[in-house]
């Protein structure tokens, strides 16, 4: 969760770092796996005025990042 953010840079600077952050190289042995993952965002009041609806909306938007390629992230749209 990300709160009082006073603009949409300081929200997409976050986005950004969160997504450095989840993307890794670990190895094992001798065998390296990357990891990634993938967010969904929703925005209070715009997307929803309850937990639940905003939630679903941060899923949504979370499958569209992952259709996008890998370590991406979406900010839920009315037209996914």
């Amino acid at each position: 969760f990300i709160q009082d953010f006073s603009d949409h840079s300081l929200l997409m600077y976050n986005l950004q770092s969160l997504s450095r952050i989840c993307k890794k190289k670990v190895s094992y042995y001798f065998v390296v796996f990357e990891v990634s993952g993938s967010l969904g965002i929703s925005l209070y009041p715009e997307h929803g005025q309850d937990y639940i609806s905003l939630y679903e909306k941060a899923d949504r938007a979370m499958y569209k990042a992952k259709s996008l390629a890998k370590n991406q992230y979406a900010i839920y749209q009315e037209r996914f």
